[in-house]
């Protein structure tokens, strides 16, 4: 015999909550989650923005082409997933606060940097 976990008593709905009723109450009812969700869209947005410049940057500015700017482009994700994985196992200790305060706040300067000069 299998036990049987309802999806209701897991998230906190009903079985026949409908997709407007689901967004309201994890975007507007729970804070936290929110504020998650936000982090995770800019933190996406600053990589793409990263990515374009870079790539930019490394066409104009550095005078790289084709397979050596991807392989550049290709550089900072690698460093960025691995430092999400230090980040990871370093929220798990201290909270995701301060982690996440810290990469969002350091891309943002390191973005600007970049656009300004």
């Amino acid at each position: 015999r299998g036990v049987s976990i309802s999806m209701a008593s897991v998230a906190g709905a009903g079985a026949d909550e409908t997709l407007w009723a689901a967004f309201t109450r994890t975007t507007f009812g729970n804070r936290s989650l929110a504020v998650v969700c936000l982090a995770g869209f800019c933190a996406n947005f600053e990589t793409g923005m990263a990515w374009g410049l870079i790539a930019s940057w490394a066409r104009d500015g550095l005078r790289i082409g084709g397979r050596e700017r991807d392989f550049f482009t290709g550089c900072y994700s690698f460093l960025k997933g691995f430092s999400q994985l230090a980040a990871g196992l370093v929220s798990d200790r201290i909270g995701r606060r301060a982690p996440m305060s810290v990469g969002l706040i350091g891309g943002a300067a390191a973005l600007s940097n970049a656009a300004v000069g």
